[in-house]
């Protein structure tokens, strides 16, 4: 009797064994999977992304000598969008960012960000982010472009 009870004892410690190890396991897999590296690109969002511009030491253009697309910008960009996403993931993104986007008659989407400076904070001289981002006609992203400029 004695030695069925330690039996039956040591089985109900592995099988306890086994579904800490399950769940441990099931947890972990959800935290690597793409959704959830998504969802942490997600978190840290907008901030991220436009912090990682304004503070990137690129400098921005002034009004009279703006570029129209910022190579060194979008490299920053295409670090939390891929080519090929479909126009609904990337809008899906940029509102989880916090981030608001505009539409474009011809379907791009724009998304502006400032950085204000100058006394107090104001907008004396302020810089301007805006990126778009185009897509094909089976709405999949085929480019991204940027202009970085100071406002005066």
């Amino acid at each position: 009797m004695n030695q069925w009870l330690k039996h039956n004892g040591n089985v109900k410690m592995s099988l306890l064994q086994i579904l800490l190890k399950s769940s441990l396991i099931v947890g972990l897999s959800a935290c690597n999977s793409p959704a959830s590296q998504d969802n942490n690109i997600q978190e840290k969002g907008e901030k991220t992304m436009i912090d990682e511009i304004f503070n990137s030491g690129i400098k921005s253009d002034y009004v009279m000598k703006i570029q129209d697309n910022r190579a060194d910008v979008n490299a920053i960009v295409l670090k939390y969008f891929q080519i090929g996403e479909s126009k609904q993931k990337v809008v899906s993104k940029l509102h989880l960012m916090g981030a608001g986007v505009r539409e474009e008659a011809d379907g791009k989407i724009i998304k502006t960000g400032k950085k204000k400076s100058g006394i107090y904070g104001g907008d004396m001289f302020a810089q301007i982010l805006n990126i778009t981002f185009e897509f094909d006609q089976s709405e999949k992203l085929v480019s991204v472009k940027s202009m970085y400029f100071t406002k005066q």
